[in-house]
């Protein structure tokens, strides 16, 4: 969001969460309040939301790897993106493209992190992928690099990885962070 409120033309592939619910998240975060409790404003707001260089995927849910950089390179060409959010890459694991064994689950999904990595190269846009860690023991140490679900081919191909921390104190208080774990610039 603040990229893109700073002039970066902006592509979002939400899989996770409807379109409409993750605009009206952004909408929230960019006004800083609950419009739903201001709503005196929520036409202002809105239309400076409106004018942010935003875009949204139509696509929903289990998508695949085809559909989707077909989707980006209309997005780029079109539009003008500069900067690609995938969330999430999961849901590109469960199409049916192939078969669903869990061997050749990773294997696609270092085919879809390299045909990502390639894209951004080749476009001159930069692509930014939402990927879940694995499901590890509750209180388990902070994330790392090698949390990540899938094979390494997902942070090594990465020229950043940031990992959001969830960091739990007695009593039930937590600390959220963004952890810088690799930056390769």
């Amino acid at each position: 969001l603040d990229l893109c409120a700073s002039g970066v033309n902006t592509l979002w592939g939400s899989f996770e969460l409807p379109t409409v619910r993750l605009a009206r998240t952004m909408l929230h975060q960019f006004a800083s309040l609950n419009l739903a409790n201001h709503m005196s404003e929520f036409d202002r707001w809105c239309d400076e939301f409106e004018r942010l260089p935003m875009y949204f995927t139509t696509l929903f849910g289990e998508t695949s790897l085809k559909q989707l950089l077909e989707a980006m390179t209309h997005a780029v060409y079109v539009y003008d993106i500069a900067h690609i959010i995938i969330d999430n890459l999961q849901f590109m694991m469960g199409t049916p493209e192939s078969d669903k064994t869990v061997l050749d689950r990773f294997y696609r999904q270092d085919i879809a992190v390299a045909a990502f990595r390639k894209f951004a190269t080749q476009n001159n846009c930069h692509v930014t992928l939402v990927v879940h860690p694995r499901k590890d023991q509750p209180g388990a140490e902070e994330l790392t690099v090698s949390s990540f679900f899938g094979g390494a081919k997902v942070t090594q191909e990465a020229d950043n990885v940031l990992i959001l921390q969830d960091k739990k104190f007695m009593g039930n208080r937590s600390k959220k962070f963004i952890q810088v774990a690799k930056n390769r610039y």
